[in-house]
């Protein structure tokens, strides 16, 4: 270890029991619950030593006990989750000044007065007080504006209070009142164009595309059987007519009526605000996942709407057209607020006309009827909107309504929609900056709300700034950051270990994410994560991250090896993680297996001790908490397979490079 990264582990162990220290306090969640503190703790902590590695890498020092001082005495008094909310808006008001092309106007003493107006707390930057003035005087270097935008947006997604009443009742009534408030124009003639001219065959799903998503329904939790899900299905007249329409067989679905309410969930938005999402029916579900893969089939086959909406690319092309944009000003990249709950149910019905199929697909998987404990009244609402989010047709639906408003802007502004580049991923719409004004317009006729804080379509002089699909980009170059996940558990205090807890997949995600990005941070939780950890459940290092940490030399020499006479190979053994960045690999021998977490170790013993498994619970009727992994064998109708492997178990794995010493 060199003598650099000796002082660098030094320095981050001073920052935790400084932080551990600390004992943060909030108005708007209680902290006094010991894993709760132990979340911003740890949130804290990795702030600092994000913050303290952005410091040294432009050679401002490190964070010194007189700064932290400081900086405790500053927030002693504050919420603390108020705090990581600046942190939001300090980025928001940072962007804001780029995109307008304001860099070279800027002063430490205009931001933080700026800061305070906008409602932020200027005392929880104080750690950073010296990065935040030399950007500032930096003539608009990008290197600057890329440390400033990590340094704001690392830690401002985490979420504390999204199982918060309060945060719950803030959510349910944003919810109910976007709703209320939905306004749309009837002259649906532009749109109801574009369904006619590329929407007017035959999208018909097959029996086989029908199946239950892995989301939680109004009836099943998220991580019961699956069966549990098919003893939910069922049918009303809105489902039959849907089966007649798109000709499906009429025993596709059992013969009992089922109740058509979704459940109003509140899922973690940022530090101090939740989102609502709506858990459908179970046969809502399914039937929306057969006809959201017939639709997407559809749009990848079809030669013109497959090059203005991708699923597949994940907003690859959003990506491409923003980076150009940020270059010569030529597009501008619109962002919409609430997209998916300002769909507008009378004028989607209008427009569908022309596609018999895809408006019969609607009606049939539609839920009109929200349920919420916090709903006042009697807890339910007739919602205005087409689907709100969990709905599987949400997305390729709105990829279509916004496809059709932006080609009518298009027309409207004397151009010709098959002559432009435009692009559009969900809420997220790339078009020529010169129809930028014309679609904006549009939109908000249609009912819809611009993101005009994250809508980014002038033209600057020195240069452009532009946004999309997750890609930030600034005359041509990437400076979109990395961050805590909104769900970042931290890690525990104590070293006992309990193997279902999910912080190590968590933390070995964050360690392939600061790969080459923040080092201090990648380093700091794999010694939190080797510290914490029994031996036997230690991950192993890789060139690519796929079963553990990401290593350009992966050395594995800590690890218990043996070698495998069968397979003549050195093995180690280490902890098994299914982290989310992970590629959806697929057994190639076996076409029955859908979703496996670890499909790289399937082999037919396997396969046989999960049959087994699923033979003895069915034997006892009852569902043990080792195995909540299930998967969906493609087997017979009333069939399910559980996974038989401990979960976070210890495992062998091939040794990827010796220890070079």
């Amino acid at each position: 270890m060199s003598q650099q990264v000796k002082e660098r582990v030094s320095q981050s162990k001073f920052l935790e029991r400084f932080v551990w220290g600390t004992t943060f306090t909030s108005r708007i969640c209680d902290l006094s619950i010991p894993t709760k503190q132990q979340r911003v703790r740890c949130t804290i902590f990795l702030l600092l030593v994000a913050w303290n590695e952005l410091r040294q890498e432009f050679a401002l020092g490190e964070i010194t006990p007189a700064e932290c001082q400081r900086w405790r005495n500053a927030i002693g008094n504050l919420d603390v989750l108020e705090c990581l909310a600046t942190l939001k808006t300090a980025d928001d008001l940072t962007l804001r000044l780029v995109s307008e092309g304001k860099v070279l106007d800027w002063s430490y003493d205009r931001f933080k007065r700026d800061l305070k107006e906008a409602g932020g707390r200027p005392g929880f930057l104080i750690p950073i007080i010296p990065l935040v003035k030399a950007a500032m005087s930096s003539s608009g270097d990008i290197r600057w504006i890329r440390a400033l935008h990590q340094c704001f947006f690392f830690a401002k997604k985490v979420s504390f209070v999204h199982d918060e009443r309060a945060c719950q009742l803030d959510a349910v009534e944003h919810f109910c009142s976007v709703d209320r408030e939905i306004r749309c124009s009837m002259r649906i003639e532009g749109p109801r164009r574009f369904f006619e001219k590329y929407l007017n065959d035959e999208i018909r799903p097959e029996p086989a595309d029908f199946r239950h998503g892995s989301g939680r329904t109004a009836e099943v939790r998220r991580h019961e059987v699956f069966f549990a899900k098919d003893m939910c299905l069922g049918r009303d007249d809105l489902i039959e007519f849907g089966l007649r329409q798109l000709n499906l067989p009429n025993d596709l679905l059992p013969f009992r009526s089922f109740s058509r309410v979704g459940e109003l969930l509140v899922v973690p938005k940022d530090a101090t605000k939740g989102r609502t999402i709506v858990a459908e029916p179970t046969t809502c579900q399914w039937w929306q996942q057969g006809c959201a893969s017939a639709l997407w089939r559809y749009i990848e086959n079809h030669p013109y709407l497959s090059r203005r909406i991708d699923q597949e690319k994940n907003g690859y092309e959003n990506n491409i057209l923003a980076r150009e944009g940020s270059v010569n000003g030529d597009f501008a990249t619109i962002d919409l607020s609430d997209a998916s709950d300002t769909v507008y149910w009378p004028f989607l019905l209008q427009i569908l006309a022309p596609s018999q199929d895809l408006q019969a697909m609607c009606i049939a998987g539609r839920t009109g009827i929200i349920h919420s404990d916090l709903i006042p009244g009697d807890g339910t609402i007739a919602i205005r909107k087409f689907a709100g989010m969990g709905s599987a047709l949400t997305f390729p639906i709105e990829c279509l309504v916004f496809c059709a408003i932006v080609e009518e802007a298009i027309e409207l502004s004397g151009g010709n929609p098959h002559g432009s580049r435009y692009h559009v991923h969900g809420d997220d719409i790339v078009v020529e900056t010169h129809y930028a004004e014309a679609v904006l317009e549009k939109l908000t006729e249609y009912g819809f709300k611009p993101n005009l804080q994250k809508s980014f379509y002038k033209r600057n002089i020195l240069w452009n700034f532009r946004e999309s699909c997750g890609g930030e980009f600034l005359d041509g170059e990437s400076i979109a950051p990395i961050r805590l996940s909104r769900n970042f558990s931290g890690w525990p205090e104590k070293t006992d270990f309990h193997p279902v807890q999910p912080w190590p997949a968590s933390l070995v995600d964050l360690i392939n994410t600061s790969f080459c990005v923040l080092d201090d941070v990648r380093r700091t939780c794999i010694r939190k994560l080797f510290e914490l950890l029994p031996k036997r459940l230690w991950p192993v290092f890789d060139y690519d991250g796929t079963k553990g940490i990401k290593s350009f030399c992966p050395s594995n020499f800590h690890l218990e090896k043996r070698y495998n006479s069968r397979l003549q190979r050195m093995e180690v053994r280490c902890g098994r993680w299914r982290s989310t960045h992970r590629y959806d690999e697929r057994h190639p021998s076996s076409v029955l297996v859908r979703e496996l977490p670890n499909a790289n170790i399937l082999s037919d013993y396997c396969l046989g001790s999960w049959l087994y498994e699923w033979l003895r619970e069915a034997y006892v009727r009852s569902r043990n908490s080792n195995f909540e992994r299930r998967c969906d064998l493609g087997l017979p109708y009333d069939a399910i397979c559980v996974e038989g492997l401990e979960p976070l178990g210890a495992s062998w794995a091939q040794v990827q490079d010796e220890d070079p010493l």
